[in-house]
């Protein structure tokens, strides 16, 4: 059984009134909020119920408005899309001291979401930060993770090593960066200061997944 996601301990909570987002163009989807502790969490949920789900995370400055032009074009190919803002974003509760917002507290954060929702074989597609928060989602929820989609995004030796890395394969040098597939055949990627998602592959890259993808920083 998964363990229940222990929640970051945080300051004053701020909350965004909903008149800011009245009449916002190309965007009429009705949020959807979820208590995480004491924040609430938007997500945008479209498509139906029982359709293959799409889990898309925005990075930095943006939010679930990022993809106002990608949810109808999933939702007409039969998609359940799902659009979080991250915690700090959009209609998301924000934070008063800017340092509660950590690498950490966001990837404790968004798994405590997923949890909370119970969803499973997720289509994740990550861009920016949303992709160094998502992976790690992925890498610690495996079993709920189908296959991953990068846009812009990748994991850094920085922010692995907020979340305390382990022992990489020997074959990386000291600050590189693995993402590899359990029971795959090969390395999907080993870099210096960006990474590479499969044999020669940079941008965006769907990778279907065995297992789980997990990440290291060699020490």
């Amino acid at each position: 059984m998964e363990p229940v996601i222990s929640l970051p301990i945080h300051g004053d909570v701020l909350r965004t009134p909903d008149a800011r987002f009245a009449n916002l163009p190309d965007f009429p989807y009705q949020p959807h909020y979820t208590e995480v502790g004491i924040l609430r969490i938007a997500h945008i949920d479209e498509g139906p119920r029982d359709g293959p789900l799409v889990l898309l995370m925005h990075g930095e400055p943006a939010w679930s408005f990022l993809y106002r032009k990608m949810i109808p074009v999933f939702v007409a190919a039969g998609m359940r899309v799902i659009v979080p803002d991250l915690v700090g974003f959009g209609r998301s509760d924000k934070l008063e001291d800017a340092a509660d917002y950590s690498y950490f507290n966001h990837v404790q954060w968004m798994k405590a979401w997923v949890q909370a929702h119970d969803f499973q074989h997720i289509t994740f597609f990550g861009q920016d930060w949303g992709s160094l928060v998502g992976l790690r989602v992925v890498a610690e929820m495996p079993d709920r993770f189908d296959r991953v989609v990068l846009a812009n995004g990748g994991l850094s030796a920085i922010a692995t090593k907020a979340l305390g890395g382990a022992l990489a394969p020997t074959s990386a040098a000291v600050g590189d960066v693995v993402l590899f597939m359990h029971n795959a055949r090969e390395t999907l990627g080993i870099c210096n200061g960006q990474t590479i998602l499969g044999p020669g592959a940079l941008g965006l890259v769907a990778v279907p997944m065995d297992h789980a993808i997990a990440a290291w920083r060699v020490l």
